[in-house]
C-alpha cells in the first residue's frame, strides 16, 4: 500500500536559520526534504522498495527506472533532483496532519511554488509569506 506523499515544512526549508528562506534554499531543501523521507533506511540512496512505498502505481518499474538514470538500482540525491517531479502547494497542516488544500495548478516545481509565496518579489520568503504551519507534498505527475 502506497504512503502519503512526503510533507515538506517550509520551516525545514530555512538552512541556516536566520529566519528568511532564500530561493537557493527553498529549491535545494525541498527535494533533499522529500528525498529523505522516501530513503527511510538512510543509505543515500533510494532503492525501489523505498520507492514502491511512495509509487503503487503499475508504472512504478517503469518511474524508478527512468528516474535511476546511471542504472545503479539505487536513486541518488542528484538523481532525484532531475527527477520528474513536481509539488503539491499550499499544504496545511491540521491537527498534526499535512492536508492537501486544492491549489489551482497542482503541477508546480520549487521554483514556481517560492514565486507564488514571494509576495514583495524580493527573492527571500519571511514568516509573513510561509505561514508557520506550511508546506508542501511531493508529488510524482509528470511521468
Amino acid at each position: 500500500m502506497a504512503q502519503s506523499a512526503p510533507f515538506i515544512p517550509y520551516s525545514s526549508l530555512d538552512q541556516n536559520k536566520d529566519g528568511k528562506i532564500t530561493r537557493q534554499e527553498f529549491q535545494d531543501k525541498a527535494f533533499e526534504g522529500a528525498f529523505d523521507k522516501v530513503d527511510t533506511n538512510d543509505d543515500g540512496k533510494i532503492d525501489y522498495s523505498e520507492w514502491q512505498k511512495y509509487d503503487s502505481s503499475p508504472q512504478s518499474r517503469e518511474h524508478f527506472n527512468n528516474t535511476d538514470t546511471d542504472s545503479s538500482d539505487g536513486i541518488s540525491l542528484a538523481e532525484f533532483k532531475n527527477g520528474k517531479f513536481s509539488f503539491l502547494n499550499p499544504v496545511k497542516v491540521l491537527d498534526g496532519d499535512a492536508s492537501i488544500q486544492p491549489p489551482k495548478d497542482p503541477r508546480k516545481n520549487p521554483e514556481d511554488i517560492f514565486n507564488e509565496l514571494d509576495n514583495d518579489r524580493n527573492n527571500l520568503l519571511t514568516d509573513e509569506e510561509v505561514p508557520g504551519n506550511g508546506g508542501m507534498k511531493l508529488m510524482s505527475f509528470k511521468f
